[in-house]
């Protein structure tokens, strides 16, 4: 078990000291390397949330300078536009029950997770938390319980990255991908829409490993609902790595080989276990004291 932003994390190594400083240094700069237009948009956008009402306090914690950045960026620093997204957020928060999912009983997330087919562990060298997904491990039929599932391990991302830190890394591992394991077409755009609308500006960069001629019928489908900055931060690599060849040198280039799992070309040697990941309750940021 590691320690990371003051978070407990079970069974997941920390963020390379290294990252951790470099985040630190990136949060005031954030804000700190705006250009004059954008600082301004920022101070509007924090006014016109200011003058929403009804507002609790974990709400107005989770709007951080960050956060209404993340929104700014993914509008183009167009306010109407930001605001309008946003707010569909908060809304859709609250409807949701994200907090109250994460601090409340976690008895379908576990059975969910049991079969260790979406977990977060480790980070890379930028100190971004790394998702796991395994699709063939699927162990549920339950669109709505896998959906929370997904929510919640967003959450958990976004609860552990260090200071600084606001991506995450996303490795999924094709390996027995099938029709049987392959979400409904509705539920892969319920999924992207979550993504895009309520997680802007998270992802970090995605490795998908061994993608089958099945999957890219999927992709080609759903591809045009993807945001085109999104796509470009899709890589696709195979398995086996072989050491020097192009992917292990994306990989290396991205992460420290003790940080990732020895099945994707890294040297930490890994079992998921349910009682480990979640031995510890992890508190969203925006809800801790």
């Amino acid at each position: 078990m590691a320690s990371s932003a003051g978070v407990d994390v079970a069974t997941a190594v920390v963020p390379p000291v290294g990252a951790i400083a470099e985040a630190g240094e990136n949060q005031t700069a954030a804000v700190a390397g705006l250009d004059e237009k954008q600082r301004e948009a920022l101070t509007k956008f924090r006014e016109m949330l200011d003058g929403l009402s009804g507002l609790t306090d974990i709400e107005r914690k989770w709007l951080t300078d960050e956060c209404l950045l993340r929104y700014l960026r993914a509008r183009d620093y167009k306010l109407d536009r930001s605001f309008a997204m946003i707010k569909e957020t908060l809304k859709w928060r609250k409807e949701y029950g994200v907090v109250e999912l994460m601090m409340g009983d976690l008895t379908s997330i576990k059975k969910e997770s049991e079969s260790g087919k979406m977990y977060v562990n480790g980070f890379d060298k930028k100190g971004r938390p790394i998702l796991y997904m395994k699709p063939r491990y699927q162990n549920t039929k339950g669109a709505d319980d896998q959906i929370r599932h997904l929510v919640y391990t967003l959450e958990r991302c976004a609860s552990v990255m260090p200071p600084g830190v606001e991506k995450l890394v996303l490795v999924i591992d094709f390996k027995g991908f099938s029709m049987r394991n392959s979400p409904s077409f509705a539920q892969q755009k319920q999924t992207l829409t979550i993504l895009q609308d309520h997680y802007p500006e998270r992802l970090g960069l995605a490795l998908a490993y061994d993608a089958p001629s099945l999957f890219w019928g999927v992709y080609k489908v759903i591809k045009p609902f993807i945001d085109p900055v999104t796509a470009e931060k899709i890589q696709f690599v195979k398995n086996p790595i072989k050491e020097g060849s192009t992917d292990h040198k994306t990989i290396t280039g991205l992460v420290d080989l003790e940080q990732l799992e020895t099945n994707y070309g890294g040297k930490f040697v890994y079992t998921y276990s349910n009682d480990d990941y979640f031995k510890q309750r992890i508190v969203p940021q925006c809800a801790r004291n």
